[in-house]
């Protein structure tokens, strides 16, 4: 007997990095997710969008803390 999968899917944009917010972005993360979960027979719970996302390293993490 095979278990049932299931995930949650995230997709993000970043400011800077695609415009502060391609929605073409967000439509391709979310196909990839949902194609790989259908081929792995994973149910997609609740997908998670998170836009204008600045990216950050670490050391600039750590310093504005």
């Amino acid at each position: 007997m095979r278990q049932e999968l299931r995930a949650y899917g995230y997709v993000r944009t970043s400011v800077g990095e695609e415009g502060g917010g391609n929605t073409a972005s967000i439509a391709a993360q979310t196909e990839a997710i949902e194609a790989h979960a259908a081929r792995e027979g994973i149910e997609i719970v609740e997908m998670f969008h998170e836009s204008n996302v600045r990216a950050t390293s670490s050391s600039e993490q750590s310093s504005t803390g």
